[in-house]
């Protein structure tokens, strides 16, 4: 190809699409990462919730595992939706799905827990 398609900033486009991603990923990841660091000083002072803990390190695992096989079959793809072969994409989209429905049962799971766990570390600290 000669590259008068091409319009603008090469990095740029691959940036937009990959940046919506990360960015719920990696609030996703930093939410987790305070609960995770609030659940272990509540286990430091024996408060803590090990199960929820343990439960949210699993989902992680699995959700990081997931990606790496939605990675996987990306690598199988062509370059265009044309040079896809109906296997590569149909293994594709199986992949993304487990993993998106994984993701958001990990996500909800940390939301659903960040408000309780951020309230017990402030009482354990006002009562300290």
């Amino acid at each position: 190809a000669d590259g008068s398609s091409l319009a603008g900033d090469l990095q740029s486009q691959r940036r937009a699409k990959v940046m919506p991603y990360l960015a719920i990923v990696n609030r996703a990841y930093e939410s987790h990462a305070k609960v995770d660091g609030w659940l272990r000083y509540l286990e430091s002072i024996g408060r803590g919730n090990e199960e929820l803990r343990q439960s949210l390190l699993d989902q992680k695992a699995s959700c990081e595992a997931l990606q790496e096989g939605v990675l996987q079959a990306s690598d199988k793809l062509g370059d265009g939706p044309d040079d896809d072969s109906p296997e590569a994409r149909e293994t594709y989209v199986r992949a993304w799905q487990e993993f998106s429905d994984a993701f958001s049962a990990y996500h909800a799971s940390v939301k659903d827990n960040f408000r309780a766990v951020q309230e017990q570390v402030a009482a354990a600290w006002a009562a300290a």
